[in-house]
């Protein structure tokens, strides 16, 4: 929310449009926004969609072309891997003059064969090429994204962390040692908790494997563990 706060500062300064498109089933609209935040335009392009639909994708496409070439932003902020492709690729053919995309992850490896995510790579960095500016939500992304995959140059990532407070130290640990003694877990015991979005074909992540990897990463330290639990 820390975003639509922002651009609810800065509405007063710069004319804001923001387009979004259909919910999958278990998304909510996000029309409770213009109660919450009443002031901000939105629009729905209902083509607009995560799942892919070559027919229904190039018409989305062709709506997006059409609101930009109505609304004529100096800027065109995308969000997304399929809306941050055709946005990005609208944009440019509007001649927008700064396009910028926030990632808020990557398909290059783990989601598909690797063939496909080399094809996914590819077209990013085809889609780097007419991005201003980039937004990376860590310094470990900003390296995936410019030194790993290699998909982006440098000097075009801006680090922005997410926008969350900051965890008061005390509270934390006293929550922590409600949480052990909540679910009887000694302080011997490594506790492990995955935090995640599950959806249909997205990877899964293994809990044993987390654990296997918890378990030789304390032997690789020499430290000790009577057990592991999820």
């Amino acid at each position: 929310m820390v975003g639509t706060t922002l651009l609810l500062l800065l509405k007063n300064t710069f004319d804001i449009l923001i387009l979004y498109g259909e919910k999958e089933k278990d998304e909510i609209e996000p029309d409770y926004l213009l109660i919450k935040y009443p002031g901000l335009q939105l629009k729905k392009i209902k083509h607009l969609r995560r799942s892919i639909n070559p027919f229904i994708d190039v018409i989305a496409f062709l709506k997006l072309l059409g609101v930009i070439l109505s609304f004529r932003p100096h800027i065109v902020h995308t969000h997304g891997a399929k809306s941050g492709f055709l946005g990005r690729v609208a944009a440019f053919f509007c001649r927008v003059p700064i396009i910028v995309h926030t990632f808020h992850g990557h398909f290059f490896h783990s989601y598909f064969s690797t063939t496909i995510s080399r094809l996914i790579a590819l077209v990013e960095r085809f889609l780097s090429s007419i991005t201003t500016a980039a937004v990376a939500l860590s310094k470990t992304q900003k390296e995936e994204l410019t030194i790993d995959f290699k998909v982006i140059n440098p000097s075009k990532v801006h680090i922005i962390p997410l926008g969350f407070d900051v965890v008061d130290s005390v509270d934390s640990e006293q929550q922590r040692n409600h949480f052990r003694s909540k679910y009887s877990l000694p302080n011997e015991v490594v506790a492990i908790g995955i935090v995640g979005r599950r959806t249909d074909g997205a990877p899964r992540a293994n809990p044993s494997r987390i654990s296997d990897f918890a378990v030789n990463s304390q032997n690789e330290t020499k430290t000790q563990s009577n057990g592991v639990r999820e």
